[in-house]
């Protein structure tokens, strides 16, 4: 372990090596206007729209007949084919990185 100056910061990001910069007074960046400290509105979240989702029960899908189920409630869902997850789930497997 060892000191720095005072205005200089220690970056550390995973995989990188360490780096020692100078700090950067973020109230003269040029887009401070953008935020609460340059007088801009707050921030506001945009509605969650996930938070809104909704799945069926497995045993509900088992009965479930496609031909019967009305045309309002097939367009609230995103239907999946099971082949799509198959070939998903293939594709990640695929993917993984040796730890």
């Amino acid at each position: 372990m060892r000191r720095i100056e005072r205005g200089d910061a220690l970056l550390l990001m995973s995989s990188e090596d360490p780096v020692i910069d100078r700090k950067f007074d973020i109230l003269k960046h040029p887009n401070i206007r953008f935020t609460l400290d340059g007088g801009s509105a707050p921030y506001v979240m945009p509605h969650d729209y996930m938070g809104d989702a909704a799945s069926l029960p497995a045993a509900e899908i088992e009965t479930l007949e496609p031909d019967k189920v009305p045309e309002e409630t097939l367009r609230q869902y995103e239907w999946i084919e099971l082949e799509e997850i198959n070939e998903y789930e293939a594709f990640e497997k695929s993917e993984e990185i040796p730890h």
